[in-house]
């Protein structure tokens, strides 16, 4: 399979897409081409209820592979399935994304909101190279994950000789922007904002649902961490939009398949046991344990983004620094670290627990989740409670 290759208008007219520029809006990163639509699409598909979660993932491997077409449960199986036109909305080195609709029949006051991203690379498909892998991610975390809170309903896609694409449920607007760094403060959405003052228990659920999904349920860790991965819809659902990566249980063992020999070439970003070169950071279980010969920090922290870890003490201020596991390094071994690292991240973000804490107009329900924050702040993850254990503590006050 190969990627769509030219630009602007004429790129996604090869990939069954006309695109015209936008005036904007804060959209969520992903890699090759993606749709994303708000309602299912045409034609019958198998219950995917029926059909066992591994199933589920194998259809999607034998996909990409081609020795199989799309998955049998899968609303949309061609690009007929939606709209042919699009608007740009973000253009970057790496991929483009437009705003288009669902149905390709729909009349102008009922179309379904769709986000069409395409991927800027030039070859096919391929495990190993790294665009190819982290769509591959977010495919296996849209699947594994589907029907559980804030996880995009992954409706669908079609692959030709020069594209892939696949569709998931729009999840509404960023939240906010910026990396939470010294140079790049985080601004968040107004909307956001604006939630967070009336509703602040409410919307500190909506994290922790989506948390629990895909860290807590999934045994998925994002490293990428920054606002922009996140959207709020009007319900006041809160959405992950970009595939993070699977790190432990049945989901992590199933990508690791494709990445198991230290002799294989694979981006720098994919880690085989054993190998002493370490990449950049990992994308495939990131919390797996890896040497740290120098006996610093940094050895571990690099397994995750600066904006996460913030090791390097170039966040916006030191009290939100990544959970003290990411950079541990105990006799030339990192620790491990797996999703509880979430706990403490929404604890301690800046634009997370304490935004909604200090928006909150109710100061009776900023002061309970201010006794929530400080278990989820503790140094040793296993005192630090689960998003169950949060959702519950709520749902009782």
């Amino acid at each position: 399979m190969r990627v769509c290759r030219g630009s602007g208008r004429r790129r996604f007219q090869s990939c069954g897409f006309a695109s015209r520029a936008a005036d904007g809006c804060l959209l969520m990163p992903m890699a090759l081409v993606l749709l994303a639509a708000s309602m299912p699409g045409a034609g019958a598909a198998e219950n995917w209820t029926a059909v066992p979660q591994l199933e589920r993932l194998q259809r999607i491997d034998d996909w990409l592979s081609q020795t199989a077409g799309a998955p049998a449960h899968w609303r949309v199986r061609s690009k007929g399935d939606v709209a042919g036109n699009g608007k740009i909305l973000v253009e970057s080195h790496q991929k483009e994304v437009n705003l288009s609709w669902f149905h390709k029949d729909a009349k102008e006051d009922a179309k379904e909101a769709v986000i069409v991203k395409a991927l800027h690379k030039g070859g096919h498909f391929d495990f190993g190279h790294r665009e190819s892998d982290i769509a591959y991610f977010e495919l296996l975390y849209l699947e594994f994950l589907r029907g559980e809170p804030g996880i995009p309903v992954l409706h669908g896609g079609w692959v030709t000789k020069s594209h892939v694409v696949w569709v998931t449920s729009h999840g509404g607007r960023s939240v906010g922007s910026g990396l939470g760094r010294t140079t790049d403060p985080v601004k968040m959405a107004k909307d956001y904002d604006r939630r967070a003052r009336k509703h602040p228990i409410e919307v500190a659920k909506a994290w922790f649902r989506c948390f629990r999904s895909f860290g807590e349920r999934g045994g998925f860790v994002l490293t990428d961490f920054k606002p922009e991965q996140f959207t709020l819809d009007p319900a006041g659902d809160i959405y992950l939009v970009d595939g993070p990566a699977p790190n432990s249980g049945p989901i992590a063992e199933f990508a690791r398949r494709h990445y198991r020999s230290k002799d294989a070439v694979y981006a720098d970003h994919i880690w085989v046991p054993g190998d002493k070169k370490l990449p950049r950071h990992d994308d495939l279980e990131p919390g797996r344990s890896w040497p740290c010969p120098t006996g610093q920090n940094t050895d571990c922290a690099r397994r995750s983004y600066k904006q996460h870890h913030c090791a390097d003490g170039h966040c916006e201020s030191k009290e939100t620094v990544g959970a003290p596991e990411i950079r541990a390094c105990h006799d030339g071994t990192c620790d491990a670290f797996d999703w509880r690292v979430h706990v403490y991240d929404v604890a301690v973000r800046s634009w997370l627990l304490p935004r909604i804490i200090g928006l909150a107009k109710d100061r009776g329900a900023a002061r309970r989740l201010e006794e929530l924050s400080a278990a989820m702040r503790r140094h040793d993850p296993g005192d630090r409670p689960s998003f169950d254990d949060l959702l519950r503590k709520l749902d009782a006050w």
